[in-house]
Formats: structure tokens, C-alpha cells, sequence
């Protein structure tokens, strides 16, 4: 018996520090809006593209995004810019411009889920593709 009660305190103890951790994890919008300003890098896969690119979020709530879609072959370049907020643990952005313009319609917005933002990474799910992603800070 004291075996068994001795198991259920460990368990007990366990469960406390889980609840715990948990919590200290969880970040408000306004800790991941603190976080997510600065320079990222990220590599995404779309179909048989591979989107490189370098990410620029200011804390006035604008971006600036520019990189290389290398894809058939074809290597390309891009510069997309808008802006930025954070509403639900969800990164949301709305383009302003874009060259080529074809690539981002200006007006257009997105909803990316952030999973984890630290010192070092930002991971997301993707709403266009429902990839997770990862980006890598800078600066």
C-alpha cells in the first residue's frame, strides 16, 4: 500500500510540474509581438519550389521579406513587403507590395499559427500550405 501511495504522490508531483511548465511556456500576443520583431531567416518547400528567404519584422508592424524561389531549374528573386500583427497566437500579414507583383496581390492577407517563438526560432503552421515551418533569427 505504501508502495502504491508512494507511486500516486510521484505522479501527483509530476502532473503539478507538467501544469507548471505549461504555463510558464503559454505567451500573450503582446510577448509574441516583443519576440517576433527583428531579422529571421527560413527556408519553406511549396510543391518542388524552395522559397530562401531573409525576413525583416519592425515594431512598427510593418515586414520586408526578400529572397530566391529556386524551382524547375529557374532561380528567382522576390522582395515582398506589408504588415504585420499578432491576434490569437496568430501571425497575420497583409501585403502592400510586391515585386514581381504577381507573386503577392497586394491587399492580400494570411494567417500563420505560431506554435513557438524563442531567442533563436520561430515555428508556425502555415496557412497556405499547412506546413510547420521554421525560421531562424539573425538579429
Amino acid at each position: 500500500m505504501q508502495h502504491v501511495l508512494r507511486r500516486v504522490v510521484h505522479l501527483l508531483s509530476f502532473a503539478a510540474l507538467c501544469a507548471a511548465t505549461s504555463v510558464a511556456i503559454a505567451q500573450t500576443d503582446d510577448q509574441f509581438r516583443a519576440k517576433l520583431v527583428g531579422e529571421w531567416k527560413e527556408t519553406r518547400y511549396v510543391d518542388c519550389e524552395e522559397h530562401r528567404q531573409r525576413m525583416l519584422l519592425r515594431s512598427n508592424g510593418t515586414f520586408e521579406v526578400a529572397g530566391f524561389i529556386g524551382a524547375c531549374n529557374a532561380l528567382s528573386s522576390f522582395v515582398w513587403r506589408g504588415t504585420w500583427k499578432v491576434v490569437a497566437s496568430k501571425f497575420i500579414y497583409t501585403t502592400t507590395y510586391s515585386q514581381p507583383p504577381e507573386l503577392y496581390a497586394k491587399g492580400v492577407s494570411f494567417e500563420d499559427q505560431i506554435l513557438k517563438v524563442d531567442d533563436e526560432s520561430w515555428e508556425m503552421l502555415e496557412q497556405s500550405t499547412g506546413n510547420k515551418s521554421i525560421a531562424f533569427r539573425l538579429k
